[in-house]
């Protein structure tokens, strides 16, 4: 019987080794976007069509995304639609690690880390000096 070699690792860990994993991740944050948005909906017993009427578009966009499954939402319609239930979106980037995979692949380019003080110390992904 032979060893699964995914094994033991993370789901993270699988998608970064298909190259899938930034995917995944957008998929989800547009999921939490439509969703947050529904629920507000809900709250606020707004119907599709007065949500789009207010947005001044189609019931066909607004369901567009409403779909988390549909990766495509703009920063524009996300305010529009955030604007018209009474809401402010607020978008914020925060550092990642970079997985020690992603980082084998990249050999020679530069990679940024959190050292154990919280500041960030840039190192190379390959032992070898780079040459200019």
């Amino acid at each position: 019987m032979s060893r699964n070699p995914h094994e033991g690792s993370t789901l993270q860990s699988f998608f970064e080794e298909l190259g899938e994993w930034e995917d995944v991740e957008a998929l989800a944050q547009k999921q939490i976007i439509a969703e947050t948005l529904r629920r507000e909906m809900v709250r606020q017993h707004v119907t599709k069509s007065e949500l789009a009427k207010r947005m001044g578009t189609s019931r066909s966009q607004l369901d567009a995304i409403l779909n988390g499954d549909d990766p495509g939402l703009t920063l524009v319609s996300l305010s529009r639609a955030s604007f018209a239930l009474g809401l402010r979106p607020e978008i914020r980037f925060r550092s990642r690690e970079v997985p020690r995979t992603v980082a084998a692949r990249t050999r020679g380019t530069t990679a940024t880390r959190r050292t154990g003080t919280g500041r960030a110390q840039s190192s190379r992904a390959s032992s070898s000096p780079r040459r200019d």
